[in-house]
């Protein structure tokens, strides 16, 4: 077996919700190397599910599941041993039904990371190990921003930047991208609200991207209570017009509409339309970490964000279901060790530069 992979009994399976889309395809494949025999896709057509699955091989299994449908959920997390969600919007719902069945479960965002800690103690009472933000921003970089903090010996303040490709991104993460986009931020030092995408963030890479300007997000992470810093996140998506739209709008507050679901959803029809198609660019990430006027800078690059979002799901998937974290809910920069975790995505092709 490759490195850093663990192994499971016998006993387990692993059920990956979503597990024939973009991500969870690819990290229920990656998994599947691993896992013989026990790995589960479920979604909504049976027929999609056990395609994938015959064509993936390794014993995979293909299930119907509707994961809206209470019962079906429960039912569904009662037979195995963890579950990895792929659909943000039903994070929380998942969540508790992972709970409630002493079931381990693994996010790829973390939609709402502050309501989901507040279950800490009931997840430790069930047995349930819950991990939040395993793709690659959150995800990969919250490990980065532990090794950093460790090397200056803490952290005053935290910038992610994400370099995406809008053409390597599906229907769910359009979607989420654009709810979050329609809720006001407070940036550190701000004295008033703005929009998501309006103001701007510099960032230094190594060649040949050297010095970038990328728009500032909603933060989705919790440096303030795990590190104890303030912190910034910021994209620069690819294709050049969209993030130039998506600036303008933001800078007019148009984006605001996106909380209206029936337009949330027109628009990422419209953007998958203008993405299909397009060549899927590296994925690219820059953190850097500030203490007491010092400060520290790592990059990650690798090939396009789909895959590494689904590496690193799957990495930290497998790390939960042998069971490598305590039960409650955490995340990864509270409980993965930076080094050897670093070191196995190296191993598989993730390059790490200093700027």
């Amino acid at each position: 077996k490759g490195p850093g992979m663990p192994q499971a009994s016998e006993r387990e399976k692993l059920l990956v919700i979503g597990g024939y889309g973009t991500i969870g395809g690819r990290a229920a494949q990656l998994l599947a190397e691993f896992f013989e025999g026990r790995i589960v896709v479920g979604g909504p057509n049976e027929a999609k599910a056990q395609q994938f699955a015959d064509a993936s091989g390794h014993g995979m299994q293909g299930i119907a599941l509707d994961a809206t449908d209470p019962a079906q959920l429960a039912t569904a997390l009662g037979d195995h041993r963890t579950v990895v969600n792929t659909v943000d919007s039903l994070e929380e719902a998942v969540v508790d039904a992972a709970i409630a069945a002493g079931t381990n479960y693994v996010g790829v965002v973390g939609t709402d990371v502050q309501a989901i800690r507040a279950r800490h103690n009931d997840a430790r009472t069930a047995g349930s190990r819950i991990l939040l933000g395993t793709g690659v921003m959150p995800g990969i970089s919250n490990v980065i921003a532990r090794k950093l903090s460790a090397d200056l010996g803490g952290a005053d303040r935290i910038v992610s930047i994400a370099v995406g490709d809008a053409g390597s991104l599906g229907p769910q993460t359009f979607s989420y991208m654009l709810r979050e986009a329609a809720k006001p931020l407070v940036l550190p030092g701000a004295a008033r609200p703005t929009m998501p995408y309006a103001v701007s963030v510099q960032f230094r890479f190594p060649e040949p991207r050297e010095h970038v300007t990328a728009y500032a997000v909603r933060d989705w992470f919790s440096y303030a209570d795990t590190l104890g810093a303030e912190s910034v996140t910021a994209i620069l998506m690819e294709p050049a017009p969209l993030r130039q739209v998506m600036h303008l709008a933001a800078r007019a507050r148009i984006t605001k509409a996106l909380a209206v679901p029936w337009i949330r959803r027109l628009a990422v029809r419209g953007l998958l339309r203008v993405t299909a198609g397009t060549k899927q660019g590296p994925m690219l990430i820059g953190v850097e970490v500030s203490r007491d006027g010092k400060s520290a800078s790592l990059c990650a690059a690798g090939a396009s964000d789909a895959e590494w979002t689904s590496q690193g799901v799957a990495t930290l998937a497998a790390h939960v279901h042998r069971g490598d974290v305590e039960p409650g809910v955490w995340l990864p920069e509270q409980v993965i060790e930076p080094a050897p975790y670093l070191a196995d995505l190296e191993r598989r092709g993730l390059k790490l530069a200093v700027p």
